[in-house]
């Protein structure tokens, strides 16, 4: 969510105000960075497993799994911010 917030201000700012968080006399970023803030909590609370490492990804991996991501003709067109093979390398070396 993160990676995606500069291409989707508008939609994460409404997530926010859907889940509830107090976003009335932010700026429209702010909003948006609250969205993220708050699925990371409920991603806490709900006891979600945290990282790839817990599902066995390694970092040896990485590259690999990158390399697939990168080649998905299905989710990389749906992203709101243009994606490079770099970047998701970096998404998942910071999701491990």
């Amino acid at each position: 969510m993160r990676f995606l917030l500069p291409g989707a201000v508008t939609k994460f700012a409404n997530i926010a105000r859907v889940l509830g968080e107090k976003v009335d006399h932010l700026s429209e970023r702010q909003a948006a960075e609250k969205a993220v803030e708050a699925v990371e909590q409920l991603s806490r609370d709900v006891d979600m497993p945290k990282g790839l490492s817990h599902y066995g990804v390694k970092e040896a991996d990485l590259p690999r799994l990158a390399e697939t991501i990168s080649g998905n003709a299905y989710i990389l067109p749906l992203s709101p911010r243009k994606v490079t093979a770099a970047d998701i390398l970096e998404i998942c070396k910071a999701a491990l």
